[in-house]
């Protein structure tokens, strides 16, 4: 490259300040608030629920206090589920649809969580003691 003259030899690319480096700057704070925002969403605190609704068909099926351990067996035509209170926490102990994606859930503890077996036409919400109202989920009737 020396002896052709009409051939320059490569630069490095200089960056303007404050181009390059200030979309670097701008995409790390970006990304810390990201993080801030996610672990904070995580770690809101949510209030314990006290009485457990189960609804076959869309009508209700039953209240259940959220403080005492039991089981709970709902059938809806050739559909069976068992609802579990454990420690406070409701799940989808069994269910004999195909899929058992209620199943495989988990526990809800807190106001307004809530578990649909959709297959089934089986569902359940957390409530407060009290409280009026059919929660907000819709599970078509089963065939």
């Amino acid at each position: 490259m020396e002896n052709c003259p009409n051939i320059e030899k490569p630069r490095r690319q200089e960056y303007k300040s404050g181009g390059f480096k200030a979309f670097v700057k701008l995409d790390i704070i970006i990304y810390v608030l990201v993080v801030v925002l996610v672990i904070s969403v995580l770690w809101i605190p949510r209030e314990q629920g006290e009485v457990l609704r189960i609804y076959r068909s869309g009508v209700l099926y039953g209240e259940f206090d959220m403080q005492v351990d039991q089981v709970i067996q709902v059938q809806n035509g050739s559909s069976t589920a068992i609802i579990r209170i454990h420690d406070g926490q409701a799940f989808f102990s069994f269910a004999n649809c195909p899929s058992r994606r209620c199943v495989r859930d988990g526990p809800v503890w807190f106001t307004g969580g809530a578990r649909v077996c959709a297959e089934g036409g089986i569902r359940f919400r957390i409530v407060r003691a009290g409280d009026s109202g059919g929660g907000g989920i819709q599970v078509p009737p089963s065939r």
